[in-house]
Parts: structure tokens; C-alpha cells; sequence
């Protein structure tokens, strides 16, 4: 496995609560695909840490990634919602929408999210 993965498990298991440690944990189990590993670190998260926006995002990318579509576009929904609404949230919210051939909402939020965010890149892959 993955040196910083180890290395992360083990500040993670002496500091349970840390979102933050949780988080970037998490981007590297995402990153080698180990998609349950991801959602279990993410969900071991006491309530507060688990209902932050990073968590949350997180969580809807390992949705994504295992194709649960519906409660990707659903969380990060909520995180737009509550002002979270960063062009990465907007990008893979457009996105989710797109896989669930929901084409009329994508383009909305693809909309917006170029509006708010013209020089990302990503965004214009989705256009």
C-alpha cells in the first residue's frame, strides 16, 4: 500500500476526530480507487466532523466513483444549497446531473459555475 496512505492511517487512528486528517486520507484512498475504504474512513467521523462541507464532499465523490449518482448529485446539492458552492462543487454537481441524464439541471449549474468561475478549466470540459 501506499506510504502516505500508512502514514495518514496511523495520525488518523491517533487523532479519530480530525476532519481534516480524514479528508486527505481520503483524497489518497480515492486517488488509488479504494473507494469503500474511502466512504468507511469518512463515515467512522463522529456526527459533527462527518456533517462538515469537506467530508461531504468527499463522500459524494466516492458516490460518484462507485456510480451511486442519485446521492452524489443529493449531497452536493446540499452543499451548494448551504453556500458551499465552489466550482469544484458546481463542476461535480453538473456532472452527477449529467450521469443521471438530468441534461436541462446540468446545464443550469454548468451555467452558473462558468459564470462564477470562467478561468476553471474543468468547467468547460462539461460544456
Amino acid at each position: 500500500m501506499d506510504v502516505r496512505v500508512t502514514r495518514l492511517r496511523g495520525y488518523l487512528s491517533a487523532d479519530p476526530s480530525n476532519s481534516d486528517l480524514a479528508c486527505e486520507l481520503a483524497d489518497a484512498l480515492l486517488a488509488l480507487g479504494e473507494y469503500a475504504e474511502c466512504e468507511t474512513t469518512l463515515n467512522a467521523l463522529p456526527d459533527a466532523a462527518r456533517a462538515t462541507a469537506g467530508v461531504q464532499f468527499r463522500l459524494a465523490r466516492c458516490a460518484m466513483a462507485c456510480g451511486r449518482y442519485d446521492h452524489a448529485e443529493s449531497l452536493l446539492r446540499e452543499l451548494a444549497d448551504a453556500g458551499h458552492d465552489s466550482a469544484s462543487v458546481l463542476h461535480d454537481l453538473a456532472f452527477a446531473q449529467l450521469c443521471r441524464r438530468h441534461t436541462d439541471l446540468a446545464a443550469a449549474t454548468l451555467a452558473l459555475a462558468m459564470a462564477r468561475f470562467p478561468a476553471v478549466a474543468a468547467l468547460h470540459v462539461l460544456a
